[in-house]
């Protein structure tokens, strides 16, 4: 596999917080579906999101794991969330993969189950800018004899901040995640978490984009890739996404695609 140096994000983090508080006109809260970063609004009292998607990651690496090994996996994602008050966003993530790795290993199987709580903390008066918190766990249900996950509890916590400036929206991410490391028993990795975003809109179309990763890990954890895509909001009520990344160091997958949908509703 051919790999890419990381960049700087954290600088470019902290640049675009510099100008972070200058713009115009709210925007409705929605997911940011298929990038990773995570918008700052909650996604509002008794709103319901469902997202299915799929990803393909070439050269995908395990967490922790000091073999390089050609690996490809498949995912299959299912993703719920609910707003429970005005401040206060629920989300579960539950995804399918299918592994295919140098060696002879094919396999299909669990993911894990990630359970996240969003809560806004601040709103403009003008509604354009938002602060927020996001806090939540992934729990150990992919399997490490074959290879899915680490079969360990990983604990995640990131500040959130959004701001539209008309038509432009810039949404950043910033965080430390603590992930549990299976070669030790009570080992964990403990590691600062960021993410980029934009969102451009084109009528029905929007064009997206993100620097997203992990830095600081002591156990091969370090992982940077740049995503770019579409959205297509053509139907009401509706997304569909899809989406190509570049990993930008060692850790990072070498490539990735994904395609999906997100439909909302009101149950409350």
């Amino acid at each position: 596999m051919t790999f890419k140096k990381a960049k700087k994000p954290v600088a470019l983090c902290v640049i675009i917080l510099g100008i972070f508080f200058y713009g115009t006109s709210p925007l409705w809260a929605m997911s940011l579906y298929p990038l990773e970063t995570e918008e700052a609004w909650p996604i509002g009292n008794g709103r319901f999101q469902l997202d299915v998607s799929s990803e393909f990651q070439s050269g995908n690496i395990l967490p922790f794991d000091t073999i390089n090994r050609d690996r490809d996996i498949t995912r299959f994602l299912l993703g719920v969330n609910l707003g429970v008050g005005e401040r206060i966003e629920l989300e579960a993530r539950y995804d399918l993969i299918h592994l295919d790795e140098d060696g002879g290993v094919n396999k299909t199987g669990s993911g894990d189950l990630r359970l996240a709580t969003k809560v806004g903390i601040y709103r403009s008066a003008e509604g354009d800018t938002e602060f927020g918190l996001r806090f939540g766990v992934k729990l150990p249900n992919a399997n490490k004899q074959d290879r899915l996950g680490t079969d360990e509890t990983d604990f995640f916590a990131s500040f959130l901040a959004s701001k539209e400036f008309t038509p432009l929206m810039v949404d950043i991410n910033l965080g430390v995640a603590l992930l549990g490391d299976p070669q030790f028993n009570g080992g964990q990795d403990d590691i600062l978490i960021y993410g980029l975003a934009f969102v451009l809109p084109f009528s029905d179309l929007e064009l997206i984009g993100e620097l997203n990763g992990r830095l600081g890990s002591m156990e091969n954890n370090n992982r940077n890739v740049v995503r770019t895509g579409i959205r297509w909001k053509g139907i009401k009520d509706s997304i569909i996404y899809c989406s190509v990344g570049v990993g930008l160091n060692d850790e990072s997958e070498d490539w990735s695609v994904s395609i999906g949908y997100t439909r909302y509703m009101d149950l409350f």
